[in-house]
């Protein structure tokens, strides 16, 4: 992943790193070199002690085996695993992108064409920042994917994906 997408990671989100899966343990909302994760097999586990560890029930043993899940992974060696889908005003899955891909929406009755990196919030709802001409992104809006797809189809939006961010 490039360093300047660091800061769109959010808490959570699963993240490949060397081909193994893990849970990035960061919300950096910076351009960072190294993200803190924990794999994802043992993910369950860690957040468990976590909670111990928050209400004070946790022993010191614990406390080291907690830490010991916790590993520093370089951005550059980071891809998103999560997808995001995208609907129509049907609700209907008009395809699926991986998180932190980029999207164009073209509005036909003002004839404006502009690219959007769409990052996955949860499940269900997804942030869309606009791609400025320097190529940085500024902040857009949230969307529910149902939300998008209603008012894409009210407003006659076309939306496609950029061809090599197509997963489904």
């Amino acid at each position: 992943m490039k360093k300047y997408f660091t800061k769109f990671l959010r808490f959570n989100k699963i993240v490949n790193g060397e081909g193994t899966e893990y849970e990035c343990l960061d919300y950096p909302h910076c351009e960072v070199d190294t993200v803190k994760a924990v794999k994802s097999s043992v993910y369950d586990r860690y957040e468990l002690l976590s909670a111990w560890k928050r209400n004070k029930l946790i022993t010191p043993e614990q406390v080291v085996e907690m830490e010991g899940y916790v590993e520093t992974l370089d951005t550059a060696d980071i891809i998103p695993v999560d997808t995001i889908r995208i609907c129509d005003k049907n609700w209907d899955t008009l395809f699926e992108i991986r998180n932190m891909s980029e999207i164009q929406i073209t509005v036909p009755w003002n004839n404006s064409t502009n690219t959007y990196l769409a990052v996955r919030e949860d499940e269900y709802h997804t942030t869309l920042y606009r791609k400025k001409e320097d190529g940085t992104y500024g902040y857009s809006d949230v969307f529910h994917i149902h939300q998008m797809g209603e008012i894409a189809g009210k407003n006659d939006w076309i939306i496609r994906p950029l061809e090599t961010e197509v997963v489904k």
